[in-house]
């Protein structure tokens, strides 16, 4: 019986470390998050400004992504016309 005890008291205590280790990290999450909140509410022209440079790397990766192939083709069909 006493050795089932210490190896539950030991399993409780590594449960118990684990659990504060990911509270921990939620609390770090949670403060870069409020900050982030907090900072865009004094700064909404910062926030538009981040909005508007993501829409732009955005449209980018899928206007590449779509049309590299459409733009090739119409490059040859101008170059097969011209000729």
């Amino acid at each position: 019986m006493g050795k089932e005890s210490v190896q539950i008291r030991k399993h409780i205590d590594e449960e118990r470390e684990r659990l504060d280790r990911n509270i921990a990290k939620l609390e770090s999450h949670f403060g870069v998050a409020r900050n982030f909140v907090t900072y865009t509410w004094k700064s909404p022209l910062a926030l538009a400004g981040i909005v508007i440079g993501l829409l732009v790397v955005i449209v980018n990766a899928v206007s590449k992504r779509r049309g590299g192939k459409k733009r090739l083709t119409q490059e040859t069909n101008a170059r097969d016309l011209a000729a």
